[in-house]
């Protein structure tokens, strides 16, 4: 049993035409998958750095299709991307100016 009962983000692989898909879905548990949406938050940085974007709290939180009252989650995510170097601020300058893959 968990002791944080908050959803976190968590790889659900599904079926789509007879072959498997992963997509990203939440479940209840600790910290844990925090880890597991790093890989697709670096992702996403990078699909918006291609189209001329900024990977931002607001953006990624609509991607995971997390509510505004766990924002916190999503920057959690952020932060520990920032941690690990995966991705950087866009301009240091401004801190809400969004996030961009690191070698960008």
């Amino acid at each position: 049993m968990c002791k944080d009962e908050s959803p976190i983000f968590d790889r659900c692989p599904t079926m789509l035409n007879g072959k498997t898909k992963m997509s990203i879905c939440t479940r209840t548990c600790g910290r844990e998958g925090v880890s597991g949406a790093l890989p697709q938050a670096v992702h996403y940085a990078v699909l918006n750095y291609l189209s001329g974007q900024r990977m931002k709290n607001a953006t990624l939180r609509e991607r995971f299709g997390v509510d505004s009252r766990n924002a916190a989650q999503i920057s959690a995510v952020i932060r520990k991307s920032l941690d690990e170097s995966l991705i950087r601020s866009a301009d240091p300058e401004r801190p809400r100016s969004g996030y961009v893959p690191y070698w960008a």
